[in-house]
């Protein structure tokens, strides 16, 4: 994080964020919660017109819920970070031969970001919502180019950049799903917290719309 200024506070604002988000989780049905488990966060679309008995059949028992294991928050928070981290530096400095295409809302998002990480008055607690929308944008915006080809992903990206290896080749798989699982987490408890944001808007009823992951 020492690339661009701001960006060292990143760890600690995802970890104030995800804090908050995981103390929420309860606050969903458990029939919601079990939807949000039961699908890949890869993007996260809603589909306002749907009614209950068009949700799909094939769902998890088990709901999505904290991590069971002392420190895990911390740990999924920090792999965030590096994943928003990875995203400013090539936005600002893109490496050559290397693309990371973005949709232009989450562009102008992380610039924003970056901003208000620089405005060292501003309090940890007070980053809750640019963090909620930066990481909402990155998988509910996709790109044009990422719609086209699934190697431009820009958590493929991440992946790919982050586990490259020095003497060439990377890293092992088993050192690398556990890394999915972190960011896997994090979205799914970003999606929560979506939810719990805009079902005002449904009568306090998320069941009146689907979330849909593809």
């Amino acid at each position: 994080y020492d690339i661009l200024p701001g960006l060292e506070r990143l760890p600690v604002v995802c970890r104030d964020y995800y804090q908050y988000v995981t103390d929420r989780i309860p606050q969903l049905s458990i029939l919601v919660r079990r939807h949000i488990l039961s699908h890949s966060p890869r993007y996260v679309a809603f589909l306002h017109t749907c009614v209950s008995n068009s949700f799909p059949s094939n769902i998890k028992n088990k709901p999505f819920s904290r991590p069971q294991e002392l420190g895990t928050i911390d740990k999924d928070s920090d792999y965030v970070a590096r994943f928003i981290a990875f995203l400013v530096s090539h936005h600002q400095k893109p490496i050559d031969k290397f693309p990371v295409p973005l949709h232009p809302e989450l562009a102008a998002q992380l610039e924003e970001l970056v901003n208000q990480l620089q405005e060292k008055e501003r309090s940890t607690e007070s980053f809750k919502d640019l963090i909620h929308q930066t990481v909402w944008l990155i998988i509910s915006r996709p790109s044009q180019q990422f719609l086209e080809n699934d190697l431009l992903c820009p958590f493929t990206r991440f992946l790919i950049a982050s586990n490259l290896r020095d003497e060439g080749g990377f890293s092992k798989p088993n050192a690398i799903t556990p890394n999915i699982a972190k960011a896997q987490w994090a979205f799914r408890a970003t999606a929560l917290e979506q939810i719990l944001r805009i079902q005002g808007d449904y009568g306090h009823d998320p069941m009146r719309y689907v979330l849909c992951f593809t």
